[in-house]
């Protein structure tokens, strides 16, 4: 029997809040079946005037390689690099997979589920 790699991994996280806003920064490796897709997706709640709002972005890697680098980068500042080509997402990155995948991932990389 083989088991199946799931549709979303996390390969880490880093976040912080300061009082009502935050964010947090994940690489992902996001199976489709176009192949696998190395995605540095970060998002972050602001303030617009008395409403708080968040916002999705991502960049895309050729390699895993490639991605966890740059990840070890945001560890090790405590900040994105914000030359990288960010783009506007959704929090599925853009990708038709439900949402319940990307929070299974979530538990998975706890080890809250197999």
């Amino acid at each position: 029997m083989t088991m199946t790699q799931p549709l979303v991994e996390k390969v880490g996280y880093i976040g912080g809040q300061d009082d009502e806003v935050g964010g947090y920064c994940e690489p992902l490796i996001i199976r489709s079946a176009k192949g696998e897709h190395y995605v540095l997706h970060e998002m972050h709640t602001y303030y617009d005037g008395d409403e708080i709002k968040a916002k999705d972005s991502k960049v895309e890697f050729a390699t895993l390689e490639e991605l966890l680098r740059t990840f070890h980068n945001v560890e090790r500042r405590l900040a994105i690099d914000i030359s990288l080509p960010w783009m506007e997402t959704t929090p599925t990155c853009g990708y038709d997979i439900p949402i319940e995948e990307f929070q299974q991932a979530s538990l998975r990389r706890l080890g809250l589920l197999k």
